[in-house]
């Protein structure tokens, strides 16, 4: 996959794949802005309880991309909003990955 499957800019960054297995990987679009579908996550996992906030921040100094890691009982999910290719909505791309998904990544 390139960085430009992934919305990425020409020139403004690099996709790293096969550093980590995940269980499933989510992409969906929303007409949300990057803040605004920021708290919309945040809600849906509060929610959903049986989970707590590990980090959550701005990845860039504009205000184009935001994430958050959630911490389960056995597992984590990592959220990126990023926003939409023509500025308008967002993309929110969300990595599961479980302690099944660990021990893979540990056997010989």
């Amino acid at each position: 996959m390139d960085a430009d499957a992934l919305g990425v800019p020409d020139g403004q960054g690099t996709v790293v794949t096969g550093a980590v297995s995940a269980s499933d990987v989510e992409m969906t679009s929303f007409d949300l802005g990057v803040a605004e579908e920021g708290v919309e996550v945040l809600e849906e996992y509060e929610a959903r309880g049986g989970c707590v906030l590990a980090q959550s921040g701005y990845l860039d100094l504009l205000g184009r991309s935001w994430g958050c890691v959630i911490q389960g009982e056995g597992w984590v999910d990592i959220c990126v909003v990023q926003e939409g290719r023509d500025g308008e909505g967002s993309t929110l791309s969300v990595i599961h990955m479980d302690s099944d998904d660990v021990a893979r990544e540990l056997e010989p």
